[in-house]
């Protein structure tokens, strides 16, 4: 309801600003309350604005979420997404600040190691302005790609650094829009290591991920409605509740796979295949599950992921 009252006052006062106001709104805000395929090209024209305006912070801060983020979270085909990125980091690079030439280079080195291209290593500090290794925006970018490469390659590595530091994205960025991926894939891998376990630890973090997924859903975000069908599918395969679990897999691949979210749809059915062999004992039906996984990975553009679950294929 803000936003939508900042849209109505930008209606009255003009063009001065809209820019900032549609970046500020679907970066921070409206994110939470409408679909994020939404805001790409809404995000395109507020870097438009932007620079017709002159303000090239803002234009900046705009083509980081329309051409990065927003993509990534949505799961784009990573190869024509590097691509973008770095043609936006030349960009930024000529006349933007400290600050969004690191968010682009953070960004660009996680697609790079989900494509298997960095050998899953952090960002070197050599690669980074030395005074802004302690900021915000640095602390909360690199936090969450290193997470999320842990998170497709090191699910225990991924589980514990939850433990520790869960809540560094959002203390050092509040509301950003990387907030509901970041809080799922966590939730995830705290299922995963509390299934394996048996750890309390891992249990009640999962849970309380799990409770926030929840209300962000029942409060009308429809970004997470899969997560929770997942995260409901995970809590149920926990109890080994067998036909709550297999009705949320199912349905959480299904919507995953509809909306076209390459990533996740890959990961529910590795998901639904892990269910199917730890807890029902079905090989033949994880190994039919992994399949699609693996295809999924593989137009996703994930080659590091699709080989490690075709080692995992191959001894099924």
């Amino acid at each position: 309801r803000l936003d939508e009252c900042a849209f109505a006052i930008q209606d009255i006062v003009g063009e001065a600003n809209r820019g900032i106001a549609i970046q500020d709104a679907h970066a921070n805000g409206l994110c939470f309350a409408k679909p994020l395929q939404q805001s790409i090209p809404l995000l395109a024209e507020a870097y438009n604005l932007s620079m017709k305006a002159g303000d090239t912070e803002y234009a900046n801060w705009s083509l980081l979420f329309f051409v990065a983020m927003v993509p990534y979270i949505l799961g784009k085909k990573l190869g024509p997404l590097l691509e973008e990125c770095q043609k936006a980091l030349t960009h930024v690079e000529e006349g933007g600040r400290a600050d969004h030439v690191v968010t682009m280079k953070l960004m660009i080195h996680l697609i790079k190691n989900l494509q298997g291209k960095n050998g899953r290593q952090s960002l070197r500090s050599t690669d980074l302005p030395d005074d802004w290794k302690t900021t915000p925006m640095y602390i909360g970018t690199a936090h969450f790609t290193q997470c999320e490469i842990l998170f497709f390659s090191n699910l225990e590595a991924a589980a514990d650094v939850s433990i520790r530091n869960g809540d560094l994205l959002k203390k050092s960025l509040p509301g950003t829009i990387l907030t509901m991926i970041d809080s799922f894939h966590q939730a995830v891998s705290l299922y995963i290591m509390a299934r394996r376990t048996k750890k309390r630890k891992y249990k009640v973090s999962a849970k309380r991920l799990r409770k926030k997924l929840q209300r962000w859903a029942k409060a009308g975000n429809p970004n997470v409605v899969h997560f929770v069908m997942l995260l409901d599918a995970e809590d149920a395969a926990l109890t080994k509740n067998i036909e709550a679990a297999t009705e949320n897999y199912q349905k959480s691949i299904v919507f995953a796979g509809r909306i076209g979210e390459l990533h996740h749809a890959g990961m529910f059915n590795e998901r639904y295949a892990d269910f199917l062999l730890d807890v029902c004992g079905d090989s033949e039906g994880a190994k039919y599950q992994i399949s699609p996984a693996i295809r999924y990975y593989q137009d996703w553009g994930a080659d590091g992921k699709v080989n490690d679950l075709q080692t995992k294929h191959d001894s099924l």
